[in-house]
């Protein structure tokens, strides 16, 4: 499919899904019933529901299967953001058998977003996702398997969750459209930015709280129900939380926690004992091993047990604090102008609009745009307004205080991102589906309208599906077009790929000294990022500072072979060095920060795009676009 096709399509996804949904909402009410084959699949589909099991492990193998199916237009997703660089670095000290890492020998070349290097180096993020990411870069040899594998359990554990609320064929529907939609192509399985391990912990509390109780939900399906492994994974979902999104996590426990107590206080005798060593204790045991990691690794990353590594980044490097109402920190001393830019000016920027009451107005607009393209858009808009005529039904009453407590917490956060709201994501789902269940009841007189609408949804969700999957590949990039649940990563950072790629097939270890120029640099695509193991990376890269720090930091790390990056926006520059060149005080490489040269010189430096480091020589360049 040609480029240029794609490119009318691409823009222009969510317009096309309205098409799509009117014409075919228009051609079913146009129709007489439905269709013997919809039938048909439909009876399979009731069937296949009502065996439970096979219905959660059915929505497993859609994900399993169809990213593998994918996989040779879409490949392994590669790290392009600070955040995905962060939880990658503290998987990779876990693979390697450590909490931490050591402050690094000359640690203020190394300096990045999101990581700080005293009194230990490490990222600030939570410990749940690095943990499932190093199981699979020590066991499956690359840690994106454990996002594949999360994101596959977290669609069959929501399948799980709607079917202790919904009637088995909309439990099925609801892991299926799931699965779809965002499983196989959300930027939760196409990067390492996070999103399945909450929302798989989400899913398991939220299907485990009835279970437990034998209340909420569909109450006659949980009287032979085991308590003693649904109070287990009910412990387990809420150890997700806390270890991957922690403040959203405990928002959402607090209305599952009163109704877990409620339930335990109405027990009498034998009934309280039986609760509180099969419901209780477990949860207990589960919960407590998981706050003594998460102390214990506090600990050892800034030795404090009750100071988490966030809170030192806090303090290290942020301007912004977590929430809109706090008054940002006085700005620190960077020693990298990319830091000052990415912390100060960015921040302060977004600071001044969330202090000023249209701004923050704007910025409530931007983020309810932002979450509806997500997990509404065009195809559940409609049942997103039916969903509200269930704000009466006493079954989903502690799912809408859960749903509004999430909403005032999101609001009051200064960032934001879909996948801060994955704690709460089955929650948004059983809520769609029962808007759609509504719909489907309407009756104008005896037409059945609901049903003729409802019924399009699925046939517009695959054909989207088909669309997306075959209308390009990532290699073309422009996925930055596509909605981010239509997505298939992040954005990349091909120009550091490309060196990656090419060091990786020479022989040696690498030092990559990276040079940005302004103003064509943009500070949200950092390059220099590290893993846990420094001494023995492969590739190490550095920022390029005064030659008294360039000099002595590649003397910290000698025996590497020597290279500058010089970054001009699309514009990248590669060029072996040696150990004199780089501690010449006269070097150009020192020069003033004026790159508007190379801006005249594109077609030169294209012809040089498919010359690689080795064949360049010395001193020679090699262009990067």
């Amino acid at each position: 499919m040609s480029k240029s096709w794609t490119w009318l399509v691409v823009p222009e996804l969510y317009r096309i899904e309205w098409i799509y949904l009117g014409a075919l909402v228009f051609l079913s009410c146009l129709l007489p019933r439905r269709s013997s084959i919809l039938s048909s699949i439909n009876r399979t589909l009731c069937r296949l529901a009502n065996r439970r099991r096979a219905a959660v492990l059915t929505t497993v193998l859609v994900v399993l299967l169809g990213r593998l199916a994918l996989m040779g237009s879409l490949g392994i997703p590669r790290p392009g953001i600070a955040d995905e660089f962060g939880y990658l670095l503290t998987a990779d000290t876990f693979a390697h058998g450590r909490m931490s890492n050591p402050t690094p020998p000359m640690w203020k070349s190394l300096e990045t977003i999101h990581v700080f290097l005293t009194p230990t180096y490490q990222s600030q993020y939570p410990i749940g996702y690095p943990v499932v990411l190093a199981l699979a870069q020590v066991v499956l040899k690359n840690p994106w398997w454990a996002v594949y594998l999360t994101t596959a359990l977290m669609c069959g554990a929501i399948t799980w969750m709607l079917q202790a609320w919904l009637p088995p064929y909309w439990a099925l529907m609801g892991g299926l459209f799931v699965a779809i939609r965002f499983g196989l192509f959300s930027y939760w399985m196409n990067s390492f930015w996070g999103g399945s391990l909450a929302g798989l912990g989400g899913a398991l509390v939220f299907g485990a709280l009835p279970r437990v109780t034998k209340r909420l939900g569909r109450a006659r399906f949980f009287r032979a129900a085991p308590i003693l492994c649904a109070s287990m994974l009910l412990a387990l979902g809420l150890a997700m939380l806390a270890s991957s999104r922690p403040f959203e996590g405990f928002v959402i426990s607090l209305p599952v926690a009163a109704v877990f107590l409620q339930w335990l206080l109405s027990q009498r005798g034998e009934s309280l004992r039986y609760a509180l060593r099969h419901a209780l204790l477990p949860c207990i045991v589960i919960l407590g091993l998981t706050a003594a990691m998460t102390l214990y690794y506090q600990h050892r990353v800034t030795g404090d047990a009750l100071r988490s590594p966030y809170d030192v980044a806090l303090k290290q490097l942020h301007v912004m604090r977590p929430f809109i109402f706090q008054t940002p920190f006085p700005a620190p001393h960077y020693d990298n102008l990319e830091m000052r830019i990415m912390y100060v000016h960015f921040a302060v920027q977004t600071a001044a609009q969330l202090s000023d009451p249209m701004g923050l107005l704007g910025s409530l607009e931007g983020r309810a745009t932002r979450y509806w393209q997500f997990f509404v858009g065009p195809l559940m808009t409609l049942p997103f307004f039916g969903c509200l005529a269930s704000l009466r039904d006493r079954k989903l009453r502690v799912v809408w205080v859960t749903v509004f407590l999430l909403t005032v917490a999101l609001l009051m956060e200064s960032w934001v991102q879909v996948h801060y709201l994955a704690p709460g994501f089955c929650l948004f789902v059983l809520l769609l589906l029962e808007g759609v269940r509504r719909i489907k009841a309407l009756h104008v007189q005896r037409y059945a309208a609901g049903a003729r609408i409802i019924r399009t949804l699925p046939i517009v969700c695959i054909l989207l599906m088909g669309l997306r999957a075959f209308a390009f590949t990532e290699s073309d990039g422009l996925a930055i077009h596509w909605p981010e649940n239509w997505a298939y990563s992040t954005q990349r950072l091909y120009n550091r790929e490309q060196v990656e790629d090419a060091l990786r097939g020479m022989s040696g270890q690498h030092l990559v000294f990276v040079r940005y120029r302004y103003p064509f640099h943009n500070y949200h695509r950092e390059l220099v990022y590290n893993g846990g193991d420094l001494p023995s990376t492969k590739i190490l890269w550095a920022r390029s500072m005064d030659v008294n720090q360039n000099c002595s930091f590649l003397q910290a790390y000698r025996g590497r072979r020597l290279w500058i990056l010089d970054e001009w926006g699309d514009v990248t520059k590669f060029s072996s060095a040696t150990e004199a060149q780089i501690c010449d005080a006269l070097n150009p490489i020192y020069g003033p920060n004026q790159p508007l040269e190379y801006y005249t010189k594109t077609s030169i430096l294209r012809a040089k795009l498919n010359k690689s480091p080795a064949d360049s020589g010395g001193n020679a360049g090699r262009a990067v676009h």
